[in-house]
């Protein structure tokens, strides 16, 4: 929808179209370059995803975007979305996306890979890292170790890196750091010059972290449960 922000008056409504076989997820909208962008999809048949450019002042489709997904940040060119599937059933597969508006090029791969849908707590895209807070992928704490799955923040490569964290089979990225910082965390807020991320946490916690390598820097007790950045 858009709002007249001056007189609240209605000025359109744009809906998905109906090429899906239940009702799909819509996105949040970012305005970018002058235009609007949405995302939406479903999970089945291991997910249909699309994106769409939307006229601001009519609310019209006027272009594509490849791959599309539930978008959840913009930076520059780039934007990050999320997207999920599933076959007949379970397990169900969560995945993360960085899309080059100008180039095409995208970089995604698994977040979590589980019986329910695992949704990010918060996806920031960083200059060269995205930073999800959430379940996901907590490499071993020693050498020849098995990977497990957590509540953590990690950040995750932009462009390069490896799918190949997970057990045989699956595509979990290879994160750049993971950090636990004791239950949920909410998404991170990047600091000046993205030198540290700031994340509070379902223990009521907030804590600063070094965005290069995920070291904490300081972990202040607020004494209430932070659910929201």
């Amino acid at each position: 929808h858009r709002v007249d922000a001056a007189t609240g008056d209605h000025d359109w409504t744009w809906t998905p179209d109906d090429a899906y076989p239940s009702a799909p997820e819509v996105s949040r909208p970012f305005s970018l370059g002058g235009r609007i962008l949405v995302g939406h999809g479903i999970g089945n048949v291991s997910g249909i995803w699309q994106g769409d450019w939307l006229d601001p002042d009519t609310g019209e489709v006027v272009g594509s975007a490849p791959g599309g997904g539930l978008f959840e940040g913009a930076r520059g060119v780039q934007v990050v979305s999320y997207q999920y599937g599933f076959g007949s059933g379970t397990p169900i597969f969560t995945s993360y996306r960085v899309l080059d508006l100008q180039t095409g090029a995208t970089r995604s791969g698994w977040l979590t890979f589980s019986s329910t849908v695992e949704r990010p707590t918060g996806l920031t895209l960083g200059a060269a890292r995205v930073y999800h807070a959430g379940v996901g992928i907590i490499p071993p704490a020693e050498p020849g170790g098995s990977p497990t799955i957590g509540q953590a923040v990690r950040a995750l490569p932009t462009s390069g890196g490896s799918n190949a964290c997970g057990p045989t089979g699956t595509q979990f990225t290879c994160p750049l750091w993971v950090t636990e910082v004791g239950g949920t965390p909410t998404a991170a807020v990047l600091g000046p010059g993205e030198s540290a991320v700031y994340v509070g946490t379902g223990a009521g916690a907030v804590t600063a972290l070094d965005a290069a390598t995920g070291t904490e820097l300081w972990t202040v007790d607020v004494g209430a449960a932070v659910t929201q950045p």
